[in-house]
């Protein structure tokens, strides 16, 4: 078992105390007189409800924080006020996985984790074992070392999906960028670069419907970029793709309901051998200009 930590310095007086007056219990510092015993299951009317509407919900959960556990950054933050619980750190981590296990196991097939300031070397082992039992599926943010790289998810929910991913360059005390950090952001570009470099072919078009052959023998493709000319404006409004197979056959690929600057249309299924595709715009605001179909093979993940 883990030894409780050491005496720590004592905290600074707050403007209360220096006021001369009683401290507060941490339960009278977050008590609301206007709602003294609150009876709602916030969690399960939430997942509730944007289940109902057919979207995917997460949680945002620290694993290192909590202010009523007396703890900061995965540390005690000293000595507890009254009505806080000290626990060593055998027991706060025994606490975490109860916690992640409720929320993991309680409120349906989970879209998102965030892991708000990642995990600790003594928690990784058994979250990742939690995650890979109860939510294998689930895309994970802060969560290094435990869960599938995000990096793809991310790409193409933002940039792949006409808007605009900003990168935090954290800078070290050197001046430098991290060595790890530095690793993760070659490897989106490289991953980027590797995917979407060199497109199997590519047209454009100012009408509502855009052929693309092609190379022969039929290629494997699994991936398509749209994109507008928005010097004209975002005018797309509703589209659809249908694929060529080698039998000839048409069938369809995807839909949607705009395009922008740029639109990553991923196959919901393994890639197929194309000969054709086909952009049909099927409503738009005014002429369309098409600035680029492009399909592309399939690319590993980052």
């Amino acid at each position: 078992m883990t030894p409780a930590p050491g005496p720590q310095a004592a905290r600074p007086p707050s403007r209360q105390q220096e006021r001369g007056e009683e401290p507060r219990t941490f339960r009278e510092r977050m008590a609301r007189s206007s709602y003294p015993s609150f009876q709602r299951d916030v969690i399960a009317e939430f997942s509730s409800t944007l289940g109902a509407a057919g979207l995917g919900y997460g949680y945002y959960y620290s694993t290192g924080n909590n202010y009523f556990l007396n703890r900061d950054g995965f540390k005690r933050i000293g000595n507890p006020l009254p009505g806080q619980v000290d626990l060593t750190d055998e027991q706060y981590n025994i606490l975490v996985f109860e916690h992640v296990k409720e929320l993991w196991t309680r409120f349906g097939s989970l879209f998102e984790i965030w892991f708000d300031h990642g995990v600790s070397a003594d928690q990784d082992q058994q979250l990742a074992a939690l995650l890979k039992q109860y939510q294998p599926q689930v895309v994970g943010f802060n969560g290094q070392g435990i869960m599938t790289s995000p990096i793809k998810f991310v790409y193409h929910m933002t940039v792949g999906n006409n808007q605009v991913l900003e990168l935090d360059f954290a800078i070290d005390d050197t001046g430098n960028v991290p060595s790890d950090a530095s690793a993760v952001y070659h490897a989106l570009g490289a991953w980027t670069r590797a995917c979407y470099g060199m497109p199997v072919a590519n047209m454009s078009g100012n009408s509502s419907s855009v052929l693309l052959t092609l190379p022969s023998p039929a290629t494997p493709v699994d991936r398509f970029i749209l994109q507008e000319d928005i010097d004209f404006g975002e005018r797309v409004r509703q589209w659809h793709i249908d694929v060529q197979v080698e039998t000839g056959d048409w069938m369809p690929f995807a839909n949607g309901t705009a395009i922008g600057h740029k639109r990553i249309v991923l196959g919901s299924g393994p890639s197929s051998s194309l000969t054709a595709a086909r952009l049909t715009v099927d409503s738009a605001v005014a002429s369309p200009v098409i600035l680029a179909f492009a399909a592309f093979k399939p690319c590993p993940d980052p």
